[in-house]
């Protein structure tokens, strides 16, 4: 439980550094990474852990070269800090480390779906969206349910 709090606020601060100064402190990626790979290390086995981070990074390095196609070829723009920040394909792989593939693809997938919604809402700049900021609060907010029982434990799958 201590873990996942500690977690929570990594999360959280990740975001309110996303927020505030459009940049991310780089030793908070790997830090939160770890703690969280720790979290889905003790919820299985090593094969499943390792089974688990594999398929999900393996998900992510499609997402990358798929995006880096599309912004190369069709949009024809610079692909790193033009169509997408360094932090942002960082925080894709703290993600990849932290969840059960299944809960993965849920909650990389509903947390670019509420990062669009609230880019929109909030009405952002197109080159200014604070994605990792707003997967961070996504995920945390998950996390924070699950922790009150108000949502289904991630690990537990």
């Amino acid at each position: 439980m201590l873990l996942g709090i500690v977690n929570i606020l990594g999360l959280l601060w990740l975001a309110y550094q996303d927020f505030k100064e459009r940049a991310v402190w780089a030793m908070l990626f790997p830090v939160l990474a770890l703690l969280m790979a720790i979290r889905l290390y003790h919820s299985t086995d090593l094969n499943v852990f390792l089974l688990y981070i594999s398929m999900n990074s393996a998900l992510v390095l499609l997402i990358i070269a798929l995006l880096w196609g599309y912004t190369r070829y069709i949009h024809k723009i610079p692909f790193l800090n033009h169509a997408i920040g360094a932090g942002d394909l960082w925080f894709f792989f703290v993600l990849a480390l932290a969840f059960p593939t299944p809960i993965f693809v849920v909650l990389f997938s509903c947390s670019l779906l509420f990062s669009l919604m609230l880019s929109v809402f909030l009405r952002v700049e197109k080159n200014r969206i604070p994605l990792a900021g707003f997967m961070a609060l996504f995920v945390s907010i998950t996390l924070i349910l699950s922790l009150i029982n108000l949502f289904p434990d991630p690990y537990q799958f």
